[in-house]
């Protein structure tokens, strides 16, 4: 019994560090230039579209939240 519970406390810490990674990320896209420039010149949709599918930091936090799921 012990074991399996180190697992889990092992497993929701590294949860809680790929979070804390995600949040990490999130910080670049406060005030982005790209963003802020898509949404005016072809909207909202646009620009949040171009942040998920072509945006390295977009990418990064698509791969992070990957490992968080499995």
């Amino acid at each position: 019994m012990k074991q399996s519970e180190t697992m889990d406390e092992k497993e929701r810490k590294s949860r809680k560090e790929i979070l804390n990674e995600i949040d990490d990320l999130l910080s670049y896209c406060e005030g982005c230039f790209l963003f802020q420039y898509y949404k005016k010149k072809k909207g909202r949709r646009y620009a949040h579209r171009f942040c998920i599918r072509q945006c390295t930091v977009g990418l990064k936090i698509q791969e992070t939240g990957r490992k968080y799921l499995t």
